[in-house]
């Protein structure tokens, strides 16, 4: 599906997650895979929480960080991208990925 600004994402819900020291290992209880989150990918998973819509992170995004919205629009639906490509958030109306 192709990513706007409209498109609404959610977290998968077989993905479990905790904190070790400064990264954020979120794990799949369906597939058995984990991935170490830092950063802005911290960021992103709690501004997306259960549900966001991609714009609504974006304008969080240029709120708190004072980026301008064309310089981090395109680093946030990339950085959503992969975690789509990861199995870890899927798009509204999209089947998840297990």
């Amino acid at each position: 599906m192709a990513w706007t600004e409209s498109t609404t994402v959610r977290r998968v819900a077989s993905i479990r997650s905790g904190t070790v020291d400064e990264e954020l290992i979120l794990f799949s209880i369906e597939t058995g895979v984990s991935h170490a989150l830092a950063g802005t990918g911290i960021w992103i998973w709690n501004a997306i929480g259960t549900r966001a819509r991609v714009g609504d992170v974006i304008r969080r995004a240029t709120e708190e960080f004072g980026v301008p919205r064309d310089v981090c629009a395109p680093d946030i639906v990339a950085a959503m991208a992969s975690l789509e490509e990861l199995g870890l958030i899927a798009q509204d109306g999209a089947a998840s990925r297990s």
